[in-house]
């Protein structure tokens, strides 16, 4: 993965954007955006990051890993790891068996058309909108 100057304002750059603290006070990383585990490898050589302090970093971390294991859940129709699309909602589910439960709930079999049955998902919006929204700043920045 290539790394691309970051050439932006520095006055941009000294604050973490996701909450605001001064980046001179806190331990700093570098957040990718979007979200490696909703891609597949290879991954992009130019794949956008930006600096945020440490603990939003990682306070992201369990949102993230629902959101990758609901999606892979959705896609492959099941929290069953050996058959997930996505190898990343494969590792999550495999290791995590509450997160798996928590999801497993989520899934409906509702009546359809004729004898099949309509599954139908229902995610935690909550968790959902803190990755769209740290996602979408994270982008908005980088782009800045």
């Amino acid at each position: 993965m290539d790394y691309i100057e970051d050439c932006s304002d520095e006055r941009h750059k000294s604050f973490c954007i996701y909450c605001g603290c001064a980046e001179s006070s806190a331990p700093v990383s570098r957040d990718h955006v979007p979200t490696k585990g909703i891609l597949l490898e290879p991954y992009p050589r130019n794949l956008p990051t930006v600096t945020v302090c440490r603990a939003c970093n990682g306070g992201f971390s369990l949102d993230e890993e629902y959101l990758i294991a609901f999606l892979g859940a959705v896609l492959a129709g099941t929290t069953d790891p050996a058959a997930q699309k996505l190898p990343a909602a494969s590792r999550i589910l495999g290791r995590n068996e509450s997160l798996k439960s928590l999801i497993d709930r989520a899934r409906q079999e509702c009546p359809s058309f004729g004898d099949e049955k309509q599954l139908i998902w229902m995610p935690d919006l909550e968790r959902v909108r803190r990755v769209i929204v740290k996602n979408s700043r994270g982008h908005a920045f980088y782009e800045f």
